[in-house]
């Protein structure tokens, strides 16, 4: 441990940042209590965000300090590197105490002198900014009538001026005026005056220029006219005051009252009142109100004139749109309102919008990229001293780090959000941190002190005086109490109130989870009808709210974190009904959902359109008749403490459980793949062993000799090569004895057989052969240069009237125009796979003249293509069955849009080969291909060469145990279910 310590040191001192970080996290599982190796962690990371640019590293690096400091709270270092990721984080005033600690304990007088700098840097921060110098410095320049001053001081601050000019001046003059005060009436107005026109000139945001100004033209031309546009203000005034104490009925009135006073005269600043109208009626959960009216305002002819009014409509019906569950819908309306507040210069509100598309990139299941979001709000100046802007931003922060397992960070920052809302003293605000508070310490089992939290939030509760603002908040309470329930009963009472109050406020983002959580607890009484129907209705709640995703990475993200409701209903068919075809049908319906989107979209359409749905249940009679004869499909269902084992053919359906922690099962995945690529073969033999024993030895007595079989895997094991699985009684691997295919899942298996057979003719297949493109190496410098082999130059022999695209004429055009037309696509060149973003994975071809894409096709663009003919695709480059492991989806690999498009087999590699090794096994496979064009039969010909006659490379496990047959082609698909 002491070396690798000693290595990452070394590393940091060069700048390797990766290779420290690499070696300290192995250090810390090694010796997970020393608190100087999580110290010098945290320090790894602080280097690295530095080094990369990359904000997500100052959340692990806080994660890293607090295990140091609880580990040994006497360590300065630790308390130091804590303190940095504190300040980083804008956790001010905790990172100010932490300083204080190394000021207090630290002998070395530099440390001590920087800590102490940090301390006084931080003052002012912890204190807020400097609103009222700045506002009396403007009120000064305008007594001097110096312009210039007047426009620097309001624009370095926009919409603090704005605001002040619209909730202070404004209504200030009119209350003014109602008293016959005309001395401050004319100061508040000269002050309005010179604020508007000097946002108007900056920025374009016309709203108070154009108020103060009709209120110029009334008064020279009728006094009297005045009098509505004054009444309509004081409404306002009063409407906004309710609204702020929580009583939003009694607002509307006022606020209809103000709205109805300022149009009567056509003054801009009416869109206010209307937008407040609208944002009670949001408060008030009337959500078909309230977005019709915020639309109305997002429709304004004169939005561009008056964006900020625009820019806040958007902001709510974003906000509606992922309470009801479409954060594709919440997101563009975000992206539409921050274009808006980004023209206007706007930083709190560009902050929280920042926050809120983040918070969407959460619930989609991108917490990387939500972090990244994230950061800027949370460093955003400008919110510094705003309480209900950083009450906001540390909302959405907290339960970021709750939702990552780093609970400390959430406690941080939930500390943050109670000290903002207190500030602001808004009930509704306090209500929301205390209950936030008491969730996470139910969690970690400090039930009494949720308990007197919630106590304190329904004592706060009790001040609000609108009844449903009470509801919605009381449904969140409710929410935590059911966890801190003693008694299943206590649970399901509970959460009776809490799915009352979900349904009548549309939180459908919580309904769903709520509902599983009363069938866990139905389920432990015994309740089973109760049970299913709840599960049964959440899963529909998943569904509804899955059809409103739009993009397809936010769908599987989105769908991988409800996983767990369908694990709880595999298993209560299993267990409670003794129904195995239903639990596999639930099965189906979590697997490949968006793979299956884009195959039923194909037919006769322009591009991969989304299907009404695609949610129906599986039909296993019609699985079953695309069974061969001679065929068993095997589909698996990791569940947490076990994994389900379906053989289905089509004489009936078998199964097995097996005991087996998901963890543990994944370890192993992992474990052989590592020794594989290492080749540690013994090493990979004893695991193969193991995951032969679990996987295949529960269900062999299923399994006819020499049975061809299809595996539907699930979660990591989409990522094993079921190919060298290895009994241990006969030391002969799976594909010794079978024929082996996989597919994403037992509908894709069905529809690629069906393709399969439709595209089967007596013609002699030809081939579109793409031999080692010339690619940009002005893009790729670092990528070796391909040359053709064997296995390109044997094509034209064994399939006559094949195309071979070599070196430059290997275009991504060419390639596109030719593709549909050949029964066989043999892509080999370059592929780079993207595990952040699969639909940008690439396929690196030659730079056509007038090719702006300069070579590169992406993945998700050949889902627009068409390939009439194609039969199979072997993408013979490195690791391209391999990416970013969905729980549901399964590998999102560039095999996937092939598949998708509608060619039926798809060859493709689990790791990289070697180029040589990878030729001479492609010129066997389609040497074996010609004899009998059957996909998989011909891949475990050529490993069965590879393994029994071929050369000591062609025989380790790493060259012919990478390559598998996805999809659902054989030779012939005859004598169906007769078995």
């Amino acid at each position: 441990m002491d070396s690798l310590r000693q290595d990452a040191f070394a590393a940091l001192c060069l700048g390797a940042t990766d290779r420290a970080v690499g070696d300290l996290s192995a250090a810390s599982e090694i010796e997970p209590s020393n608190a100087a190796v999580w110290s010098d962690l945290a320090a790894a990371h602080l280097q690295r965000a530095a080094a990369l640019s990359d904000p997500y590293e100052f959340f692990l690096a806080l994660g890293a300090a607090n295990r140091a400091v609880n580990r040994d709270s006497g360590l300065l270092a630790a308390c130091f590197n804590r303190a940095l990721a504190l300040e980083h984080l804008a956790l001010h005033r905790q990172a100010a105490a932490e300083w204080q600690i190394v000021v207090r304990g630290e002998v070395d007088p530099r440390w001590r002198q920087e800590a102490r700098e940090h301390v006084e840097a931080l003052a002012g921060r912890v204190s807020g900014n400097d609103w009222d110098s700045r506002r009396q410095a403007v009120e000064k320049a305008i007594e001097k009538g110096d312009t210039k001053a007047i426009a620097s001081l309001v624009i370095s601050t926009p919409q603090e001026f704005r605001e002040y000019a619209e909730e202070h001046l404004l209504p200030s003059w009119a209350l003014a005026e109602k008293k016959h005060d005309k001395e401050v009436a004319q100061k508040e107005l000269a002050v309005a005056r010179a604020i508007g026109r000097a946002l108007a000139a900056a920025n374009g945001e016309h709203l108070v220029a154009d108020t103060v100004s009709l209120i110029d033209r009334l008064n020279e031309a009728s006094p009297e006219r005045l009098k509505p546009l004054v009444r309509g203000l004081i409404a306002y005034t009063d409407g906004r005051s309710l609204m702020a104490g929580g009583d939003f009925s009694h607002a509307l009135v006022r606020l209809k009252d103000a709205n109805s006073a300022l149009e009567s005269q056509k003054i801009p600043f009416s869109r206010w009142a209307f937008f407040n109208i609208a944002l009670c009626e949001y408060q008030l959960s009337r959500y078909d109100r309230a977005r019709a009216l915020f639309q109305k305002l997002a429709d304004d002819p004169d939005r561009n004139r008056y964006r900020a009014p625009h820019g806040r409509a958007l902001w709510l019906i974003g906000l509606m749109a992922i309470i009801e569950g479409s954060p594709t819908a919440s997101m563009t309306a975000y992206e539409s309102a921050f274009s808006d507040f980004q023209s206007l210069d706007e930083r709190p509100f560009l902050a929280r919008l920042n926050a809120l598309m983040a918070s969407d990139l959460a619930n989609l299941g991108q917490p990387m990229q939500a972090w990244r979001r994230l950061y800027p709000a949370l460093v955003e100046p400008a919110t510094f001293g705003r309480p209900a802007d950083r009450f906001s931003i540390s909302d959405i922060a907290y339960s970021f780090a709750w939702e990552q397992g780093e609970t400390e960070i959430a406690l941080s920052f939930l500390d943050e959000m109670l000290q903002s809302a207190q500030a602001t003293s808004t009930p509704y605000a306090i209500v929301d941190a205390l209950r936030s508070q008491a969730s996470i310490l139910a969690a970690l089992g400090h039930k009494d002190q949720a308990t007197n939290l919630l106590k304190l939030a329904r004592q706060t509760l009790n001040r609000i005086p609108e009844e449903s603002t009470r509801q919605v908040l009381e449904g969140n309470i409710l929410w935590v109490e059911a966890t801190l329930a003693a008694t299943p009963e206590q649970t399901i009472d509970v959460l009776d109130q809490d799915i009352r109050i979900l349904r009548t406020t549309s939180y459908h983002h919580l309904l769903g989870l709520a509902l599983h959580m009363r069938a866990q607890a139905e389920i432990t009484l015994g309740k089973s009808e109760k049970a299913e129907h709840d599960l049964v209705e959440s899963i529909a709640e998943s569904e509804q709210q899955r059809e409103r995703i739009d993009q397809p990475d936010e769908r599987i993200s989105y769908f991988d974190r409800t996983g767990q409701i369908f694990d709880t209903m595999i298993s209560f068919k299993l267990d409670q009904r003794r129904r195995p075809e239903d639990a596999l049908r639930f099965s189906e319906q979590a697997k490949a959902r968006v793979l299956w989107d884009w195959i039923l979209a194909q037919p006769g359409k322009p591009g991969p359109q989304r299907p009404a749905s695609a949610a129906g249940a599986l039909d296993l009679d019609e699985v079953r008749r695309k069974l061969p004869t001679g065929t068993a499909a095997i589909e698996y269902a990791v569940l947490p403490e076990r994994t389900v084992i379906w053989v289905l053919r089509g004489s009936g359906l078998g199964h097995e459980i097996v005991v087996t922690r998901q963890a543990a099962l994944n370890d192993l995945v992992q474990r052989l793949y590592s020794a594989i690529r290492e080749d540690r073969t013994t090493e990979a033999h004893k695991l193969s062993e193991a995951l032969y024993d679990l996987l295949i030895r529960p269900v062999a007595g299923q399994l006819r000799s020499g049975e061809r079989l299809v595996f539907v895997p699930d979660g990591a094991l989409h990522t094993l090569s079921f190919a060298l699985l290895r009994d241990r009684q006969t030391q002969k691997y799976l594909i010794q004895d079978h024929i082996l295919s996989v597919a994403p899942s037992l509908r894709v298996f069905a529809a690629s057989a069906q393709r399969d057979e439709d595209l089967a003719s007596d013609t002699e297949p030809r081939a579109l052969i793409i031999a080692a493109p010339d690619f940009d190496r002005q893009l790729y410098p670092t990528l070796d240069t391909l040359s053709a082999g064997d296995t390109e130059a044997s094509f034209t022999k064994l399939f006559p009237g094949s195309l071979t695209l070599q070196a430059q004429e290997a275009t991504r055009q060419a390639f596109l125009r030719s593709a549909g037309e050949f029964e066989i696509i043999h892509f080999g060149g370059h592929s780079m796979v993207n595990p952040d973003l699969p639909l940008l994975s690439q396929m690196l071809f030659a730079k056509g003249s007038d090719d702006p894409a300069r070579g590169v096709l992406y993945s998700g663009e050949i889902l627009h293509q068409r390939f009439r003919r194609t039969r199979l695709a072997v993408l013979a480059s490195c690791a391209t069955a391999s990416g970013r492991v969905s729980r549901t989806e399964g590998v999102e690999s560039l095999a996937r849009p092939f598949l998708a498009t509608g060619v039926p087999n798809v060859v493709a590699s689990l790791w990289k080969v070697e180029d040589q090794a990878t030729a001479d096994f492609f010129t066997g496979f389609y040497r074996h291909l010609k004899d009998r064009f059957d996909v998989a039969a011909a891949l475990r010909a050529t490993q069965l060469d590879a393994i029994e006659h071929g050369s000591a490379e062609a025989r380790s496990l790493r060259a012919w145990g990478a390559f598998e047959a996805i999809g659902g082609g054989q030779e012939l698909i005859q004598g169906k279910g007769s078995q």
